[in-house]
């Protein structure tokens, strides 16, 4: 009696370098490969591709770790795809979360070396001259809210320590930013007057805030409640 065995699958890993050097030799054609790296099971488009495939994003859920899919039309265009990563629900990998967590580590590491650099510099000078003669920035009309000085509209910390009345007159502790390192002096603290309030638009749109953020609330506590239960949604399997 004979047996015959079925042919064994190669590895992921071989499949994808075939697949890597057929799309290398497609570039003198003008077809380039594209990396997306997080497709939700319940999207309709995938990044960087024009239109809309349900059935395509389906396709990339059914199939395995190293699996091929297509041809399948999506938009105006075909497209050949490779599974090259599946994530299982779960407490997220080290290898993936080191993409978001090592540069904000580096960052704070450098902020750590900068904020010794200075010491306890007494004027902005000082400070300056530590950093190697770094530029002193005076920003102006500094608000709580809506800033508008390029120099920290994305620095929360240093707008917030501006309305600290410990750095009226004299030098602050150094700052970690999101981009850098900041030592500021506030030289003046004052109110502004508000011309034609009007007192209904403000409580309206108070109210509309409020609203929204009770309804977010909701939703992640409706969202806590299903992590901590045994729920399974399947609805990506029919639409």
């Amino acid at each position: 009696m004979r047996i015959t065995k079925p042919h064994s699958l190669p590895p992921p890993v071989t499949i994808k370098k075939t697949f890597d050097a057929n799309a290398e030799k497609l570039k003198a054609k003008g077809i380039f490969k594209m990396i997306e790296p997080n497709i939700l099971p319940s999207a309709f488009q995938v990044q960087g591709l024009n239109g809309t495939s349900r059935p395509f994003i389906k396709s990339v859920y059914n199939a395995k770790l190293g699996q091929v899919i297509g041809p399948e039309r999506v938009g105006d265009h075909y497209i050949v795809a490779i599974v090259t990563e599946v994530n299982e629900k779960g407490t997220q990998s080290a290898a993936k979360a080191r993409l978001m967590v090592e540069p904000m580590l580096r960052n704070h590491k450098k902020a750590e070396l900068l904020i010794k650099k200075i010491g306890t510099a007494a004027t902005l000078e000082a400070a300056a001259a530590a950093l190697g003669g770094k530029p002193i920035e005076i920003a102006d009309s500094i608000r709580l809210t809506n800033t508008t000085t390029s120099a920290i509209s994305s620095e929360p910390k240093v707008i917030g320590a501006s309305f600290n009345a410990a750095n009226k007159g004299k030098v602050s502790q150094p700052i970690e930013g999101t981009s850098g390192v900041y030592v500021i002096r506030v030289d003046n603290v004052s109110a502004t007057v508000v011309a034609d309030a009007n007192v209904a638009e403000q409580r309206k749109s108070k109210y509309q805030q409020a609203k929204m953020m009770a309804a977010y609330a909701q939703q992640s506590q409706t969202q806590s409640l299903m992590e901590v239960a045994d729920i399974k949604d399947n609805r990506r399997k029919f639409y």
